[in-house]
């Protein structure tokens, strides 16, 4: 072992890497950043933070963003810049993820969102933004059905693919 960092935070999630930083989420909506040698850059608390225990899913993106989705009852995006401090424009993600996004070094993202359908069924929408604009959606919802997505992969050419997963035997990946 190299080093321990004490990040103050409860329920950790899967820590993401860039070239410089190791980002850890925690906490229902807070992300702490670490330089490679486990020292504390700065830590970012969402209001978010206090409501929920299931850590936020995190996403890198081009120009040393980070892109905040947090779970659970309380559903919200954040656009972080590199001080971790709040990105202010357009909604970067439109529905709330409920699984990783996927992204490429250019700012495409592809986004699982579940939600309930008019028949209290698990509903997926999967869609693509870049710059905080959707490029396309598609919506999966059944009567008597519920749907699940995968995290989704993008290629740098923009191919971006998805597993979805039914309760019957018509699971599919979305290419």
């Amino acid at each position: 072992m190299i080093w321990v960092a004490d990040l103050e935070g409860v329920n950790p999630g899967g820590p993401v890497v860039d070239s410089s930083s190791i980002y850890v989420p925690h906490s229902g909506g807070s992300v702490t950043k670490l330089s490679f040698d486990g020292a504390v850059e700065w830590r970012f608390d969402s209001w978010v933070s206090q409501r929920g225990d299931l850590p936020p899913h995190l996403l890198l993106l081009p120009g040393e963003k980070v892109l905040v989705s947090t779970q659970g009852a309380q559903e919200e995006t954040f656009l972080l810049n590199s001080d971790g401090a709040i990105t202010t424009g357009p909604a970067w993600l439109p529905w709330a993820a409920a699984m990783s996004p996927g992204a490429n070094s250019s700012g495409y993202i592809v986004v699982c969102h579940q939600f309930i359908g008019e028949a209290n069924d698990v509903s997926l929408r999967v869609y693509g933004i870049q710059g905080g604009q959707t490029l396309w959606r598609w919506d999966y919802a059944e009567k008597g059905q519920s749907f699940y997505g995968s995290n989704p992969v993008v290629l740098e050419d923009g191919r971006a693919f998805v597993f979805i997963e039914t309760e019957g035997e018509n699971n599919v990946l979305l290419a």
